[in-house]
């Protein structure tokens, strides 16, 4: 990683009461940060450690009861904010003593959130970060600004670490390498992005994350045939970045396009019409709700005389 520049050469010690310390900077943290960006910036710096913690362990993504993420995830991502310093931002964090929301598991000084931290600071030591973890750290970074960095100080190591776009750039895979491919199924809106040679598409799925695709000549006049449209896309592709993707697309299907019609009107519509409209030319009386394979005897009868005793009710 290249050496970070005098600017960055900021002394950031951890302090005695705080577990963790976090330095800002960026055009959103400059003599002092925003209450909104700095909002932002915690929420992205929980989704590193939450999707540093899954990875670490293999687990999927499960919830619990409620909606609620379940109680291994909650203690590895929670920190409390002991102190916030002058200068662009300076956070200090420490572990709850505390139990969590409701007391799913009670953490100690030096618990699950601490050592979820140190585990990713030596991964990034070692430079052995999974990538949806690095696409979390530069969503964080960019959070502070386009130019945006921040460092992390652990209590009792020396080393202090950067994020910035050069660190994002060396944890990502070597560019030389294959990424790691698997059958990926997204929705989104189709794009023709190159006509010469080889055409390729992408599909801006609806979470926003952009998909470069390629394709069989077999299925080059299903797919320019469904440009602009929003698609259902399968195939075998892999995150490359923040933002961008590949896919190598095996198929493909339009998504269903359902008008949405006028519900209520403002005008007075006469009931003649509404009937006719709807195929109503007399009144059907109670027959027309009869079960024409339902026998006409004495159980019936009861059931017809419950129904209707309910009604009258």
């Amino acid at each position: 990683m290249p050496k970070p520049t005098r600017e960055r050469e900021t002394v950031l010690v951890p302090s005695d009461d705080g577990a963790f310390r976090l330095d800002l900077h960026g055009e959103k943290a400059t003599n002092g940060i925003e209450l909104a960006s700095l909002e932002n910036f915690i929420d992205r710096f929980r989704a590193v450690l939450r999707d540093f913690e899954r990875a670490m362990s293999n687990r999927s993504h499960q919830m619990g009861a409620g909606g609620h993420p379940e109680a291994r995830t909650i203690a590895a991502t929670t920190f409390i904010l002991r102190r916030l310093e002058p200068g662009s931002a300076v956070l200090t964090l420490d572990e709850p003593i505390e139990a969590v929301p409701d007391g799913a598991l009670e953490l100690p000084a030096d618990g699950p959130a601490t050592a979820n931290l140190r585990a990713l600071l030596q991964a990034l030591e070692n430079q052995d970060v999974p990538t949806p973890v690095v696409d979390s750290l530069e969503q964080a970074r960019r959070s502070l600004g386009e130019s945006g960095w921040f460092g992390i100080a652990a209590r009792g190591a020396e080393a202090v670490h950067y994020i910035d776009s050069a660190k994002i750039a060396a944890l990502y895979r070597d560019p030389d390498l294959p990424p790691e491919q698997q059958m990926v199924t997204i929705f989104g809106r189709l794009h023709l992005i190159e006509v010469e040679g080889q055409p390729r598409v992408e599909v801006r799925a609806s979470d926003g994350y952009n998909w470069v695709c390629s394709y069989d000549a077999k299925l080059e006049a299903e797919i320019l045939g469904l440009v602009k449209q929003r698609v259902r896309v399968r195939g075998f592709g892999a995150r490359e970045r923040p933002n961008r993707g590949s896919m190598e697309i095996t198929a493909i299907e339009p998504m269903r396009v359902f008008e949405q019609s006028e519900l209520f009107s403002v005008e007075t519509i006469p009931h003649e019409v509404l009937e006719a409209n709807q195929g109503v030319v007399a009144a059907q009386g109670l027959t027309a709700l009869a079960d024409p394979d339902l026998e006409d005897d004495a159980a019936t009868q009861r059931f017809l005389a419950i129904v209707l005793e309910d009604i009258d009710s």
